[in-house]
């Protein structure tokens, strides 16, 4: 499951989640929400936080397409 369908699998509200993320990575919560909805993608850096903040695996979270 990749990051946009992991996100959207979780219940509401996720804006906690989001909120953390972007604190992370040091972009705006509307960065992390277009990750979510596939618009954009975290750089390198970012999807290193993102895997470890979730505890998955980053190719599993944004596969090599």
């Amino acid at each position: 499951m990749g990051f946009s369908e992991y996100m959207k699998s979780l219940p509401y509200p996720r804006n906690k989640i989001v909120e953390e993320l972007a604190q992370r990575c040091k972009v705006s919560n509307c960065s992390v929400y277009r990750w979510i909805r596939g618009k954009a993608k975290p750089n390198p850096l970012c999807r290193g936080i993102v895997s470890d903040y979730l505890g998955m695996p980053e190719e599993q979270l944004f596969p090599v397409e």
